[in-house]
């Protein structure tokens, strides 16, 4: 893993122009292969480190490219029918247009960049991982914890609702014993079982491990990147 990193960000910092995307696109490649396989939760630690700069420039960029499609804004189109048309976060829209968050002056005729692929969430709780695709493409993953003696449901489901300062709506914002914090992205049921979700916590030191309740515990600046990108219906 030493030899990979120093190869991959040796040959992007000294790329530039066509050379530079060039070894974005072969650095991606590199590090995808090793955080789709097991790691030593350390390692995948710094090899997401380097990682999320370059998703950061090939897929949550303005940047246009193979992995990113144009859409012509069209009468009767707001940016939440496009982001919901997308399946991504109003959030990411605006951020991938270079525009201000909260804006409404959407233009007929307006080009918007969108991404090849609404966004889906992949647990992996034997590696205490969590991973963003856009379509196919890895495009982030963090190190997560999930439910103590292994009591995390299995299965497929999807993002049922989404919302700021879980905290407030358990134990009260100013808890200590309260689990959640800053963000809540909730799950449908996993067969019978309700409840589940994506939260940042009270408890950083508890991240990776089988700590939580159940639900995908996670680092504060994670969830809130996450909880920008998804949206209700993702998978």
């Amino acid at each position: 893993i030493d030899r990979v990193l120093a190869e991959v960000q040796g040959s992007i910092a000294a790329g530039e122009g066509d050379a530079r995307e060039k070894t974005l696109r072969d650095g991606y490649t590199r590090l995808t292969q090793l955080l789709e396989g097991p790691l030593p939760v350390t390692e995948r630690e710094r090899v997401i480190q380097a990682f999320h700069p370059i998703t950061k420039e090939l897929f949550l960029s303005s940047a246009h490219n193979e992995f990113a499609i144009n859409y012509v804004a069209k009468s009767n189109d707001s940016y939440e029918k496009i982001a919901k048309f997308a399946g991504i976060s109003v959030n990411l829209l605006t951020d991938l247009n270079n525009l201000s968050r909260g804006t409404r002056n959407l233009q007929i005729g307006q080009n918007l960049k969108l991404p090849k692929g609404a966004p889906r969430l992949v647990v992996r709780k034997t590696e205490y991982c969590a991973s963003v695709y856009f379509g196919p493409n890895l495009v982030r993953q963090y190190v997560i914890a999930h439910g103590k003696n292994n009591n995390t449901p299995v299965g497929k489901t999807t993002i049922m609702n989404m919302g700021l300062d879980p905290e407030k709506s358990a134990k009260g914002s100013n808890d200590p014993k309260a689990e959640m914090k800053l963000r809540w992205i909730g799950l449908d049921k996993f067969g019978e079982r309700t409840g589940f979700g994506f939260h940042g916590t009270q408890y950083p030191d508890s991240i990776p491990g089988q700590t939580s309740k159940g639900c995908i515990r996670m680092h504060d600046e994670d969830v809130v990147e996450l909880y920008d990108i998804v949206r209700p219906g993702n998978e």
